[in-house]
């Protein structure tokens, strides 16, 4: 098959879901804060009846939609191999449940709201990190990615500003 240059980029742009190449271009523009922040940086994945107390009034933690997409994948598969509760084996919800399943109820139970840290903030230590987060929700995100490295932050209690627990999840 012969095409030209600008054809071939087309036909890649069209089966990566874009109209054609130049999208890929102008998407690359809008999507490099959040891939930065999640390859170098530090994001925050909320579950939303918690992300929505999130304040976000003076530019630290930003909200940002386009994280849900780059790290769907990574959130499927920790879902897919967590144990069935409901399996008297513990196998994972992958050997329990069909694909359409599995896509439905992660859907359904894993809704996040994501933010991330202005780059100022960025490269703090975990520590520092989570001090931060503390003032500005009650509850800490299930999920951060520090420096590329994903931490499960689900089971951390809400603490006030003196360390003492306050909340706790089951």
């Amino acid at each position: 098959k012969s095409i030209t240059h600008t054809q071939a980029l087309d036909e890649i742009a069209i089966s990566a879901g874009f109209n054609h190449w130049h999208h890929v271009v102008q998407a690359n523009d809008v999507l490099k804060p959040s891939e930065v922040a999640l390859s170098s940086g530090c994001v925050m994945a909320f579950d939303v009846k918690d992300g929505m107390d999130v304040d976000t009034s003076d530019g630290v933690l930003i909200e940002d939609h386009l994280l849900e997409m780059l790290t769907e994948k990574q959130l499927f598969e920790i879902y897919a191999n967590s144990p069935d509760e409901d399996d008297e084996q513990n196998r994972p919800l992958k050997e329990t449940l069909s694909d359409s399943e599995l896509h439905e109820y992660f859907r359904d139970y894993c809704s996040f709201m994501y933010f991330r840290l202005a780059e100022p903030h960025a490269n703090k230590p975990l520590k520092e990190v989570l001090a931060l987060i503390r003032q500005y929700s009650f509850w800490m995100p299930q999920y951060i990615w520090l420096q590329g490295h994903l931490i499960d932050t689900y089971h951390l209690p809400a603490e006030d500003e003196n360390g003492n627990a306050v909340g706790v999840r089951f």
